[in-house]
């Protein structure tokens, strides 16, 4: 994270973009690719997140390896920090956070545990979170400037509801450097839309439950000592200082529409092909079903941060549609729109540089870096 440039709207406003004239723009060839084509090392399943610190080095997590990967200027595999335990520098569960300078972040919330690693992959050391909140658990997803710890109570699916859809809300807080004492809330905001599968009535068992398709979700991002929260169900982004006095408020431009007939069964198709069994079948089937959709598909699915720039993902139900971000800038004006390959996921952004995750047709990810032009 670096500096935040503040100049937001103070009151809830609607901001047309003016994409047209593009003050922003990313190369059209990956100046770096990451796979196990250049480096056997670079064999990833799902990207959780990935930074580049300022010596160059890229740090990266997946989610289904106890560790952070390392990789040097050249995309060129370093080393490992951390394995699979509970010792020093062992996880049980890997979240990167953004890095601390080119300090190496990673959030184990199965141990309630931060650990640092310097650039070199050094351990510099384990910090114990004991805050909690009062009913609900809580994830650390940064830390600001000012060295509190920016915290969120994660989505909390529910079978106890009967079948189908209900919406979830996030309590957002901050606590202190030390991860003792008490949070300092900000407040509840609207969350995610989760569906519940009940196929048989008359039986106790074979439920499911998760995202409901086309679900909006809430972005809640570090900005120096300040707390961005963008709404994907309602397009308010909210900032509170780092004192958590609410400072700014706007409404990002676009309208929630519902998904049409024809992107619902490209999508229901796609899903279906995937299903591996009679019981994965009738359950995307089930989840396809209008009544298991929200009634509006979100504008954006993702946000990104960096020094007074918002990238958002913009929602397409095409899976094979290229992935498009919009640009604003800290006022709510617009940048532009960027444009990547289809499967693809803003994971970093620099000066002059994006990483992103593109997944090929088999679901193999790799990574890649676009020189960016301002």
């Amino acid at each position: 994270m670096t500096g935040l440039r503040i100049a937001f709207v103070a009151s809830l406003t609607s901001i047309t973009p003016d994409v047209g004239a593009q003050s922003i723009r990313v190369d059209e060839r990956p100046v770096i690719r990451i796979d196990e084509q250049l480096d056997s090392a670079a064999q990833f399943t799902r990207i959780t997140a990935a930074f580049q610190l300022s010596t160059g080095q890229l740090v990266v997590a997946d989610a289904r390896v106890p560790s952070v990967r390392v990789f040097g200027r050249d995309g060129r595999f370093q080393r490992d920090l951390g394995r699979s335990g509970g010792g020093p520098g062992e996880f049980m569960n890997v979240t990167l956070l953004p890095p601390v300078r080119d300090t190496i972040v990673v959030w184990d919330g199965r141990q309630r545990r931060i650990t640092r690693y310097l650039s070199d992959g050094r351990l510099a050391g384990n910090l114990r979170v004991l805050s909690a909140a009062d009913s609900r658990p809580i994830s650390v997803v940064a830390r600001l400037a000012n060295g509190r710890w920016l915290v969120v109570t994660p989505y909390t699916p529910s079978l106890m509801r009967p079948g189908g859809t209900f919406n979830d809300s996030v309590h957002v807080g901050t606590m202190a450097a030390t991860g003792t004492g008490s949070i300092a809330w900000l407040g509840w905001f609207p969350g995610t839309t989760f569906w519940v599968w009940k196929p048989n009535a008359a039986a106790d068992h074979g439920e499911m439950v998760g995202f409901a398709r086309f679900a909006a979700a809430t972005r809640v991002l570090a900005a120096g000592d300040a707390v961005i929260i963008a709404s994907g169900g309602t397009n308010d982004v909210v900032l509170f200082d780092g004192r958590g006095r609410r400072v700014a408020h706007f409404r990002l431009p676009g309208e929630r529409r519902p998904v049409s007939e024809v992107a619902r069964s490209r999508a229901r198709s796609a899903a279906l092909a995937e299903a591996q069994t009679d019981r994965m079948r009738a359950f995307v089937e089930a989840s396809y079903d209008r009544s298991a959709l929200p009634a509006l598909a979100p504008v954006f699915n993702s946000a990104v941060w960096y020094a007074g720039e918002l990238w958002l993902e913009l929602f397409t139900p095409d899976g094979n549609a290229p992935t498009r971000y919009r640009v604003h800038r800290s006022d709510g004006s617009a940048l532009g729109e960027v444009m990547f390959p289809p499967r693809a996921r803003l994971l970093d952004v620099g000066r002059d540089f994006v990483w992103i995750a593109v997944a090929d047709d088999d679901g193999v990810e790799r990574l890649e870096r676009y020189g960016l032009r301002r």
